[in-house]
């Protein structure tokens, strides 16, 4: 794959990571609290937002290293 097949407006760019990061964050959230309810026998509250909120940060780092770059940055000398 080149770089050029890779690269993907902002708009979409932007739109794909809310995506992941509501799915993720969604995913985390449930799992936190079906561990707590097996391990523990109850939920805390708090901890699922907060472990979700983590999740959603990390995806959206590692997202934001990916960004495409836009056409005005180009060194064209």
């Amino acid at each position: 794959m080149t770089d050029t097949e890779n690269l993907e407006s902002k708009g979409v760019w932007i739109a794909r990571t809310l995506g992941y990061v509501v799915v993720a964050a969604l995913v985390t959230v449930i799992l936190t609290n079906a561990v707590q309810s097996y391990f523990l026998e109850r939920i805390i509250p708090g901890v699922g937002p907060g472990v979700a909120g983590g999740v959603a940060a990390i995806i959206a780092v590692l997202r934001r290293k990916r960004l495409a770059p836009s056409p005005n940055t180009e060194n064209n000398t």
